[in-house]
């Protein structure tokens, strides 16, 4: 590791450090699925029950509540580490691909400084730990030479993500197609579809021990089963709202794109993986829909926006930025940081003040004694 490279580190760090102090001091609140899994992590180290919904999160909440005890801030320790270990993976992917730390770095802070990421920063949510499993697949997948250790490596980070979030299932046929496409040899692509055999166990153990092989998948689907007529009202609020979604990821950092990355075409040519950014989405979209036919209106636009959070470190490692000395370049980068997070202080006061069943920490602390 060159020095630059360390401060760079450095830099980060104290970024991600610096907006989780931004985000914490603006955070009194939490929302119903916070909770829920917030309650799984107290009831694991309270009466050992184990979680059944998206246990990953609970499980790792729970190391951080016996290690500093009932206190919110050990409820915020898995997203501001999650974020810590996504931007410093990102730019390592953007390093191994660029070859220039400054251009890596503003990649990575504009993640850092993304309005969803002010927010979910000092919260107990699943998509941070989701999006550094995401990452860390493609990042081994598209960003090293495959080897079929490395193959099952990028296997089990797939579980992982889908013990995280159900919707980690699609990494699978993508990588397996990708691999099997691409040709990357027998041994590696056996390696990676051997992961799967630890997911039919958790299936199993799920049947077993709760009754039902899909535990999360039964409990966030239920609220699918009631739908209603198709209508040119939901169908144009569906699409309004998810145009508002992808605005609520992307408007803040727009003069950079826009100035110094579309007018000079400099986005990276790499389809396999914006081909599962576009599976991803294309997947969560249809979701979307099916939640808005459930509750007879277009859902959040903002709900929509925390579905394709995960996948933000990808879309940014499409983008190559300019490699030139720039004092434009650095401005409108260092503009970008700075709006999206007003826009993610702004958000965090929004949702408080526009989502139902929001209870403030010390109540809910309170709750759980």
């Amino acid at each position: 590791m060159q020095q630059g490279d360390r401060y760079d580190i450095v830099f980060l760090l104290l970024l991600v450090t610096s907006v989780f102090l931004v985000s914490y001091h603006f955070t009194n609140t939490n929302i119903s699925d916070e909770r829920l899994y917030s309650t799984e992590a107290y009831l694991l180290i309270k009466e050992g029950s184990l979680p059944k919904i998206y246990p990953l999160l609970p499980i790792t909440t729970a190391g951080w509540l016996i290690l500093f005890g009932l206190v919110r801030y050990a409820f915020a320790a898995t997203s501001y580490v999650s974020i810590i270990l996504v931007a410093l993976l990102l730019y390592r992917f953007e390093l191994s691909r660029l070859s220039n730390g400054h251009e890596s770095v503003i990649i990575t802070s504009l993640f850092v400084c993304n309005p969803l990421t002010v927010w979910l920063l000092s919260r107990n949510m699943t998509e941070p730990l989701f999006a550094l499993f995401i990452l860390g697949v493609a990042y081994i997948i598209f960003g090293t030479k495959l080897t079929p250790s490395r193959s099952f490596i990028a296997g089990l980070l797939s579980v992982l993500a889908y013990v995280t979030r159900y919707a980690g299932i699609i990494i699978f046929p993508a990588a397996l197609l990708f691999l099997i496409l691409k040709k990357k040899g027998i041994a590696v692509t056996v390696s990676y579809a051997s992961s799967t055999m630890i997911l039919c166990g958790l299936w199993v153990f799920n049947k077993l021990t709760y009754g039902s092989f899909l535990t999360s998948e039964s409990y966030s689907l239920a609220s699918l089963q009631r739908q209603s007529d198709l209508g040119l009202s939901i169908v144009s609020g569906v699409v309004a709202k998810s145009v508002l979604g992808i605005g609520i990821l992307f408007a803040y950092s727009l003069p950079f794109l826009f100035v110094v990355a579309v007018r000079r075409r400099v986005f990276l040519k790499e389809r396999s993986l914006l081909t599962f950014v576009i599976f991803y989405w294309a997947v969560h979209f249809a979701y979307f829909f099916a939640i808005s036919l459930a509750l007879a209106r277009a859902a959040s636009g903002f709900g929509f926006a925390r579905y394709l959070w995960p996948t933000l470190p990808l879309v940014l490692t499409l983008l190559h930025v300019p490699s030139e000395k720039s004092w434009i370049k650095y401005s409108l980068a260092a503009l970008c940081m700075i709006l999206g997070i007003i826009e993610g202080v702004y958000l965090i006061g929004y949702v408080d003040s526009h989502t139902p069943f929001v209870m403030g920490w010390n109540d809910f602390l309170e709750s759980l004694t």
